[in-house]
């Protein structure tokens, strides 16, 4: 692709156009993009999964009550190791893959033109990726930018939160001494538990709501801001 400014071709590095000063080398972004959506909802999907955990114990408590042994106390530790570790590989792919798709969508920002900030500024995507997301948002002439990306941020911090404030509030010394119980093999009040974890999937859901409400306008933003910047290659050819 030629540069829109002075009709040569992008140097193949990343270095400024050899004619105007602008670009570098537009780099495709659609299938990172992909990789982003894809990754966003699989995190969403174990928010999900980890604010009906407390189903897990539930059963392991009945279990214990019912025949007693180890397997209750089994059940629920590998339910919450295994959650834990979903959510953190999850979390991470998708955290990994934005950076990524931020750092491709600023540099072709800049190598159309767009924008004249250095692509490699958006490294910054790991710290602040509202920001990087916002400004990408703005030079590729998406549609409301800060709309978009602030209101996807927004629900995202108020998901975090809610999702801590939930797991926290809701697990008294009382449930940690019962399943305390479960993993010794002993029985337990079964009515008590099954009401304390249900307080439990009471707390998370909200905050797994607000992150999957968070990951679906992340979607959006990923999809309409790769959508402008392929218009905006449709347009130079």
């Amino acid at each position: 692709m030629s540069c829109p400014h002075c009709g040569l071709a992008p140097a193949v590095d990343r270095s400024d156009c050899q004619g105007c000063g602008f670009g570098g080398r537009v780099r495709p972004v659609s299938r990172t993009a992909t990789a982003v959506i894809v990754a966003m909802a699989g995190a969403a999907l174990t928010d999900l999964a980890w604010a009906f955990l407390p189903l897990a114990p539930v059963w392991a408590v009945h279990e214990a009550a019912v025949r007693g042994g180890q397997l209750p106390g089994v059940v629920l530790v590998a339910s919450h190791v295994g959650v834990l570790a979903l959510m953190a590989l999850a979390h991470g792919a998708a955290w990994a893959f934005l950076a990524v798709w931020l750092v491709r969508a600023a540099g072709n920002a800049r190598a159309l033109g767009l924008s004249r900030r250095p692509a490699r500024r958006a490294v910054t995507a790991w710290f602040a990726p509202a920001f990087v997301a916002s400004a990408v948002a703005r030079t590729s002439r998406c549609r409301r930018p800060a709309t978009l990306v602030w209101s996807w941020w927004l629900a995202t911090l108020a998901g975090v939160v809610t999702m801590l404030a939930g797991t926290v509030l809701t697990w008294p010394r009382e449930l940690s001494e019962i399943l305390a119980q479960v993993l010794d093999g002993s029985t337990v009040d079964v009515d008590r538990a099954a009401e304390l974890l249900g307080y439990q999937i009471a707390g998370r859901l909200p905050g797994a709501v607000l992150l999957l409400a968070a990951a679906v306008l992340g979607m959006v933003a990923v999809d309409r801001v790769t959508a402008a910047q392929y218009d905006r290659f449709d347009e130079l050819r």
